[in-house]
């Protein structure tokens, strides 16, 4: 899974669970963008969990400042899981949103 899909996938979930309007920008700080809170961050967490089918793990939150930085862990985290069943892998790509599936230039379709 590409960054941009990943990035498509992250905007998805702040769209849909944290009614977030915009375009999430990766260089922007996550924390202020999405107005994170404890209680927000946790929906964030678990969304995300949910839509890439991945596990995130205590600590992972240390790294992130940006939406890069959740992309490159949420990146990791679909390969060290793919790698103990590649299954999911497969599960994860089919399931990816690309530029055909709603997306135009990095905006969604309405």
């Amino acid at each position: 899974m590409t960054p941009t899909q990943i990035l498509a996938g992250l905007q998805t979930v702040a769209t849909d669970h944290l009614d977030f309007e915009g375009e999430l920008d990766s260089q922007a700080s996550i924390v202020n963008v999405l107005e994170l809170d404890s209680l927000r961050m946790l929906t964030l967490v678990v969304e995300v969990e949910n839509h890439f089918q991945i596990c995130l793990e205590e600590g992972d939150e240390q790294e992130l400042v940006t939406a890069a930085d959740l992309v490159e862990v949420i990146r990791r985290r679909i390969h060290e899981d793919a790698s103990a069943d590649p299954s999911k892998l497969e599960a994860i790509y089919s399931e990816a949103p690309t530029l055909s599936s709603g997306f135009i230039g990095g905006q969604r379709e309405l």
